[in-house]
């Protein structure tokens, strides 16, 4: 934890490392269709996770965070609870879920909530679209539970919220960007959406362990680039690294550029296959601006 002013009130910030953090992915199923996410087939996708080879994978591994994630995890609550059951009085639990099902047991459980949000107005952004009583449930979760929750900002290539980052500052919102990296060349200039763009680390070539849902451990959230079942696992696999693109370890707009700070092998991706991509062009305006 780390102590933060909010309100003028100091408070503990509750965070992690990557490095002793472990994403379990509960299930490939979701109730949302968002146009960003990797999982593009969703015909197929309702797999959920072989408790067995997860639990054999903790136990291996012994990260001091463990995430529940998805997919949408609370779709499977029970399944959630079982981990919580198991996990708890050994590592941090955080929740990651789109906030559209609300469970105040498990909630109050999490030591960290993380909310996926494109505005805080109902339906502004085209980039998802819920229910009313899902963004009910959204907007409870984000009053009840504000000083447990990290707000991710999905930032899209295109049609941004302006006004996000100005209520996130008028609640006094833990809240980060997610740059989405997706397979496109437009991209729009706006210079408010432009700010949330500042991500202060270095590019993360060695992200955090994944358990998928057939129990494979991997870096890579859509498990193009794994690494070795649970029987396989070695310590050495920690610091396994992702690939990165020699035009991004080259490029001199790498150093403000979030897509490659944040995803280097989504990024290695999309340049196989695209020239000037839109995340390319977000650096350049990035850049110009600073």
């Amino acid at each position: 934890m780390i102590l933060v002013s909010i309100g003028g009130i100091k408070i503990e910030t509750r965070t992690y490392d990557n490095a002793t953090t472990v994403s379990v992915h509960i299930t490939d199923k979701c109730n949302m269709r968002c146009p960003h996410c990797y999982q593009k087939d969703y015909s197929g996708y309702s797999n959920v996770i072989d408790k067995e080879k997860a639990f054999e994978a903790l136990y291996k591994i012994k990260p001091e965070t463990i995430i529940m994630y998805g997919g949408e995890p609370m779709l499977f609550p029970n399944i959630v609870k079982d981990f919580f059951n198991e996990f708890e009085d050994k590592s941090h639990m955080i929740i990651a879920t789109n906030g559209t099902i609300w469970n105040k047991e498990l909630y109050d459980r999490a030591y960290m909530i993380m909310v996926t949000l494109e505005s805080f107005f109902f339906n502004y952004s085209n980039n998802r679209k819920y229910t009313k009583a899902q963004y009910n449930n959204l907007m409870k979760i984000i009053r009840t539970y504000k000083y447990k929750l990290n707000i991710t900002h999905n930032l899209y290539p295109k049609n941004n919220d302006p006004y996000f980052y100005r209520m996130i500052q008028l609640g006094d919102f833990n809240s980060g960007p997610y740059p989405i990296v997706d397979y496109c060349e437009e991209a729009d200039y706006e210079p408010e959406v432009l700010k949330e763009y500042d991500i202060d680390l270095e590019p993360l070539i060695n992200p955090k362990l994944r358990i998928l849902t057939d129990g494979t451990i991997t870096k890579d959230m859509r498990g193009v680039y794994n690494l070795c079942s649970v029987d396989e696992w070695e310590d050495e696999y920690k610091n396994a690294a992702v690939p990165v693109h020699k035009k991004c370890i080259s490029c001199k707009y790498n150093i403000v550029c979030p897509s490659y700070k944040m995803f280097p092998h989504f990024c290695k991706d999309v340049l196989d296959k695209i020239e000037d991509p839109h995340f390319c062009k977000i650096a350049r305006w990035i850049y110009v601006q600073d």
